[in-house]
Parts: C-alpha cells; structure tokens; sequence
C-alpha cells in the first residue's frame, strides 16, 4: 500500500479518460486536488487509481510520465507473466520491482491505454494472446462504426423531425429496418431506439416509429393499424420481385387444370385435373413449384423464412411473396402454364385409389373457378367425379361429410373504402368439402412419401390432452417436428402442410424437399438443418396470431362504432374477467372484452348494448339489458 500525502500525484478515471491531479488537501476520507487543467476538484479517496509516495510538480511529472510511456513496450511488460495467469496490479508491480513513483505510474497508464493488448478481469489483468487482440479489435472496429452509424442517424433524425420528406441513406435504412422491427416485436432497446425517443420527445416514441417506418415503405398508410405497429414485416423491396431461379421447365404434355378457390382469391397455389382412364379415373392434384422458381439461400428465400406465412387481415393481404409473385408469377392463373409439383392418383370405378405417383411438370391452367360457382356444377362432369372421389376419401377417413354441421358459419371482417364488412362463409358447402378432402390426400400422401424414402420434413403433428377440471373434455395443439406421428384429427400416421407454398414457409421447405428427392438432386435440408428452423417458425407463427386476434377485436369494434352503437345485440357471456365481461356475440361467433358495471352468470344468453368503443386498446363500454 503507497502512502499519500499532501503534494502527492493521483490518477483517476473520469469520461472515459485516465487522468493526473495533485493532492492539495485530505480531509474526512476525501481528497482535494487540482487537476491539470488547474481545476479544484474534491472526490471520495475510492476513486484514485494511483497514488505518488512522494510530492511532485504536476506539470514536470506530467512531461517526465509521458516519457517514460512512450520508452514503454508491449515485452517489457508482458515479461512478468510467466504464465497465462492473470496477476493483480500490486503483484506486477512487485515482479517489475516497480518503486519509482513515474515508472509504476507509467506502466499503469501504458497497460491501461492499450485494452486491445491487456485485459481486465476482477481487478486482476494478462496480455492478450493472438486471437484475443484481433476479437478485441474486431469488436472495436464494430463499435465504432456505428457509433458513426449512429451520430448519421441522430442527425437525419433531427432533419426528418423537421421535414418527413427527408430520405434516409441506405446504410441508415438497413439498421432502422432492423431495430425498429426488434423493439416493436421484442422491446429490444438500443441506442438508436434512445435516439428516437430523445428526438422531439414530446411526441409518442410509437408515433414517431410508425411515421419513420413510413417513410422507408416499412409499412403503407393503408396497413392495418395493428399490424402497422407490431414490428411484423409489411411492404417488400421491389427487387426482391426478380429474385427468382431460372429454371427450364419441361413443356406441358397436354394436362389441363382448373383451381377453385373464393371469389377474391388472386394467389392459386393449386388445381386439379380429372381424366377417365378404363373403368376408372387419373385425379391430379397440381401444386405450384415454388421451390423451382426460388433460389434455395436467396434474398428472397431469406424473406420468406422471416415473413413465415400470409397474413390475412380485414384491410387485405400481406403475403409471403412479392404480389408480382403471389398474384401473377407463381400463381396459377386461367390461361397460363406454370412449374407445378403434381400428386396423381389413380382409381378403380368405386373411387378406390390404385395407385399414385408425384411429378414435377409444367401444367396448363384453363379456368380458376370459385367455389359458389362449383357448388351449382357439382353434378356436371368432371366435378361430379372429384365430388364421389371426395366423398369416398371422407369415408375411408370416418369423416363422412354427412356429420358436419350443415349450419356452421364462419364471419371474418373486411374494410373496404373506409367501410367494415362483416362476410360469411360456410366451410360446409360441398365444393370446400370437395376441396379439403383432396388437400388432406396431397398432405397425406406427401407425407408418407417422404417417410417411406426418409426425405426429412417439417411435419405437423397434435398433441392431445385433458383439460382439467372438465370431464370428457379432450383438447389439442398442432405443434411442428422433424418426426412423423399420428394425426388424429386426419386419420394418418404422418401429416404435412405442403398445399400452399405461395403462403406458407413450411410449405415451400418440404418442398424444396420432395421436389429434389423426385428429380434426383440433392436435398437442400439436413434433418437437424430443418430442426434448427422450427423454433423460429414457431415463434413468428405465434406472434402473428396475436396481431390476428388483435386485428380481429380492432376491426370488430370499428363495425360496431360504424353500425351497431346504442343498438341491442344477441351475446352469451363466457368469462368474468376485470372490469366486465368477456363476451361472445351469439350471430357473429366472436368475442370481445365488455367493460360494465352489469352483471350476468357464465353461459347465459343477453342482450348488451355498447354505447362506446377502443379499438386500438381492444374493448367497448357498454350495459346488459336482459
């Protein structure tokens, strides 16, 4: 321990800097000095790094120190560790026999200027070795370059604040894309998050991200407010469009085929095809070939894998792909011959299948029909065929179409020109039966292809359990693996979702798969390859579903402020929760969190009357009437 006096040199941290001071007066555990600036400064004796044993003159030690430092080198001081082991500052001192006051002050300043050749650990230090300095002065490099980064982005900041028609640079637009994204899905905050905040900090954080995301075409004024402001992917780069393998196709032998899908629907992902072949039948089921069309590791492969499915919400579409690929490219459209990976399935004349056989061709498409459309020509050829065939796969499943419930209902929410709508559809009608069965066979049959020939995949597989504390009460979750397992909900010992590669990722994974395996090249995915993937899918699957929920609630209580205020409306209350009520309305089969005063027993039929609406915050005001 070095005694200090009155007149003694000290070192201290302070901004960052090592610096010198000399003492002027001791009192009460602190320490008076003045510093080399010839400021008096006062600080608890804690704070000093080094203390002289002797006075000296602040400014000769100054001079005499720096000479010293720059008679310094890297071996002289690295010479006192014989080993790898990390010594104290008492003991090195004690190596170097370190008794002159500038001398031990000069190696304290000389191994503490350079942290790219020594480092610190619990108040004991060694030189780096080799590969240490250079992480050290990679990691340092990093920094600095966005600290540059950053001071660009405070700067554009302040202009942007001023003028939203600013441009952001390129370099800026990659890190805001980023952190911005990573704050609104995970709170992640940095540094230039702070910025932001800092930047006119009377205006909302959220608002100013939102009108930043804007201007760099992250989102469009039309985007779904929710959405807008979940940090999920929204608009794409438009060159990302021409991100396509180019690949020659084998010319189309003759097959046409016709998709049936919603009125609406611009991106058809599959078709079907019907020839008579002897006493029985040749069905195609027809898929676009993505994964021919898309670089496997490519921009646009890379953006599918962070986007993970369409998004269907009230405003419209957010898809997997560029719409010049979703809507036109890849989709297969009345009139056009697209890539297609084809499952053909052969039968006897009771729809019994012979066999089947995938293949990768080109398809033409003759018409893409709707599924009202199809519901009056189910008894025309060749529709009446996929209907018995249809109805037959229900059967040898014990899904016999007869058990659905012929009044189930689905409503979903459209906005329209600033107008909600509230749409139904009934997943029971014959030709979305028709349609589901033959999905069902193509997933199935994709399945038990890859399982016989070891292709490995992203299969789905449910996971069945009570619930506790209702009897008889059997509940499920799908969840996704690398290993095939019962589907009990399908019947079959292997299931996959392989039926729509335009707006599904593991959709186009597996078929990626399945197309190499059946064209003989080799498959892009190791089983642990595709394991490793399944976490992040499952994670941006379940933030996606929040954003549903909440763009469901969002655009519900938007219909009711636009139609249904002060008016009585058929609900059933389904839980007791704080401040109110949790809610289902008993036309629309959707649920809403009611804030009243009233109350009502579980399960009973009322009548509510909502006289107030929060959509962004996802609840309504309101009173039971009966």
């Amino acid at each position: 321990m070095i005694d200090y006096q009155v007149g003694s040199i000290v070192a201290y941290h302070l901004h960052n800097l090592l610096q010198l001071g000399k003492i002027t007066d001791l009192a009460d555990g602190y320490v008076s000095f003045v510093d080399s600036c010839g400021q008096q400064q006062r600080f608890p004796a804690q704070r000093f790094c080094l203390f002289s044993a002797s006075p000296y003159d602040l400014i000769e030690f100054s001079e005499l120190l720096r000479q010293k430092i720059a008679a310094l080198e890297f071996d002289q001081i690295s010479s006192a560790f014989s080993t790898s082991e990390a010594l104290s500052w008492d003991e090195y001192v004690a190596a170097h026999c370190l008794t002159d006051d500038p001398e031990r002050f000069a190696h304290y300043f000389y191994i503490r200027n350079h942290p790219e050749l020594f480092i610190w650990k619990k108040h004991k230090f060694r030189p780096r070795d080799a590969r240490e300095v250079a992480d050290f002065n990679r990691e340092l490099s990093k920094a600095r370059e966005q600290d540059k980064l950053l001071r660009k982005a405070q700067s554009w900041l302040e202009e942007f604040m001023e003028d939203p028609r600013t441009a952001l640079p390129d370099d800026l637009k990659r890190v805001f894309k980023h952190e911005l994204s990573e704050y609104l899905l995970n709170g992640i905050q940095t540094d230039l998050i702070r910025a932001v905040a800092h930047t006119q900090p009377e205006l909302e954080l959220e608002a100013k991200i939102r009108s930043i995301r804007l201007a760099m075409g992250e989102i469009a004024v039309d985007t779904d407010p929710i959405l807008a402001d979940s940090g999920l992917a929204v608009q794409f780069d438009h060159a990302l469009a021409y991100s396509l393998l180019q690949t020659d196709f084998p010319v189309a032998e003759g097959v046409e085929a016709f998709s049936i899908d919603d009125e609406d629907s611009e991106d058809y992902d599959d078709a079907l095809s019907v020839c008579t072949l002897g006493s029985g039948y040749r069905i195609g089921i027809h898929i676009s070939a993505v994964a021919a069309r898309i670089a496997w590791g490519s921009q646009l492969y890379q953006e599918a894998m962070r986007r993970v499915s369409s998004l269907y919400l009230a405003p419209g579409v957010t898809p997997l792909l560029p719409e010049e690929l979703s809507n036109h490219e890849l989709s297969l459209l009345s009139g056009s011959e697209r890539a297609c990976l084809s499952l053909y399935v052969e039968t006897d004349s009771e729809f019994q299948i012979q066999n089947s056989q995938f293949r990768s061709e080109t398809v033409r498409i003759k018409d893409n029909f709707s599924y009202r459309k199809i519901d009056r020509m189910l008894n025309q050829a060749p529709f009446d065929v996929l209907r018995k065939f249809s109805v037959a796969l229900a059967s040898e499943r014990g899904n016999q179409t007869q058990t659905r419930n012929p009044k189930e209902v689905y409503y979903y929410l459209k906005s329209v020109s600033s107008k909600v709508k509230l749409c139904r559809i009934d997943p029971n009608s014959p030709a979305r039966v028709l349609i589901e069965e033959l999905m069902v066979l193509f997933n199935r049959s994709f399945a038990d292809y890859a399982v016989r020939h070891r292709v490995p995949l992203i299969f789905r597989n449910i996971n069945q359990f009570s619930v506790e504390g209702e009897d008889n009460n059997v509940s499920s979750q799908a969840y996704l693996s690398t290993t095939a397992e019962f589907h009990p909900g399908i019947g079959t010992s292997a299931y996959v979702h392989a039926t729509s590669p335009i707006r599904r990722f593991t959709d186009l994974v597996n078929q990626y798969q399945l197309l190499s395996r059946i064209t003989g090249k080799e498959l892009p995915f190791t089983e642990d390859e595709i394991a490793a993937l399944i976490p992040g899918i499952e994670e941006r699957l379940l933030r996606q579903r929040e954003i549903i929920q909440k763009s469901g609630r969002y655009w519900l209580l938007k219909l009711i402020q636009q139609d249904h205020l002060h008016s009585p409306l058929p609900a059933q209350v389904i839980k007791h929760v704080r401040d109110g009520l949790l809610i289902e309305f008993t036309d629309w089969h959707k649920r809403i969190h009611l804030q009243t005063d009233s109350y009502s027993r579980l399960d009973s039929e009322v009548q509510i009357v909502i006289t107030r609406v929060f959509p962004r915050e996802g609840y309504a005001l309101g009173d039971v009437i009966s």
